[in-house]
């Protein structure tokens, strides 16, 4: 199985809470590249941002794309509020 490619950046705070960190990808261009935000999927419920596969990070790699890895508060109360309130406070430090 191949190894997930190191991120540029790991763990980059954007709030108080210790689930507030993303992982970034910048991918070696002489000009700026795309970005894309990948969010788990869980429902909600469970998973956590370190299920994005190898291989699918390669091929954002090797597609010129920059990548985000962004955690998702699992919640079961306020499920709408908390990762809207999330993925605002990410986009805010990466703007």
């Amino acid at each position: 199985m191949a190894e997930k490619p190191v991120p540029t950046h790991a763990d980059v705070s954007y709030g108080a809470h210790d689930k507030n960190v993303f992982d970034i990808w910048i991918t070696p261009s002489d000009n700026p590249t795309p970005l894309v935000i990948y969010i788990h999927g869980g429902g909600f419920r469970k998973g956590n941002k370190n299920t994005i596969t190898e291989d699918s990070l390669k091929q954002f790699q090797e597609a010129g794309l920059s990548l985000i890895r962004e955690p998702l508060k699992v919640s079961f109360n306020r499920l709408i509020e908390c990762s809207r309130a999330n993925s605002v406070n990410v986009r805010q430090v990466t703007i």
